[in-house]
């Protein structure tokens, strides 16, 4: 927290984490937000970039470059982001980027690993909604 965050009501990682997955704010505003979280690369700033995959803003062109930025702002931080990654692999239901980032930052069979790791960890039961299941299975595809 810089001397003058003092005037401006606080603000540090609290104001960039609550920005970064608010589709409601301004466009610099969320991107100024993802580059100091980004840079800041503490277990609580990655959690907070995995949070801005899980929302859409438009334009589309914008949605896609934050997107971007805060991939390459988590995957510069290497092994540090696995435990979030993999964390947010189990509760979200988009698998797009997080799968992206693992790919990138762990080996082929460490990532086929993580993905057995996460099937077992979902229920056979019936689910109303069981797309998350047919998404894991359907990435095996692109393993060796």
């Amino acid at each position: 927290m810089g001397i003058f965050d003092v005037f401006k009501g606080g603000g540090g990682l609290k104001k960039h984490i609550d920005r970064v997955g608010n589709k409601r704010a301004q466009k610099h505003e969320r991107w100024e937000s993802i580059q100091a979280l980004a840079a800041d690369g503490s277990d609580e700033a990655i959690r907070a970039l995995l949070v801005r995959f899980t929302i859409r803003v438009d334009p589309s062109i914008t949605d896609g470059e934050e997107k971007n930025a805060a991939f390459h702002g988590i995957v510069q931080h290497g092994a540090a982001a696995l435990e979030p990654v993999r964390d947010f692999l189990e509760s979200s239901d988009t698998l797009a980027w997080p799968l992206k980032i693992l790919r990138e930052i762990q080996s082929e069979e460490q990532v086929t690993a993580t993905l057995l790791e996460l099937l077992a960890k979902m229920h056979t039961e019936y689910e109303r909604d069981p797309q998350k299941k047919i998404d894991v299975i359907a990435s095996f595809e692109e393993q060796k």
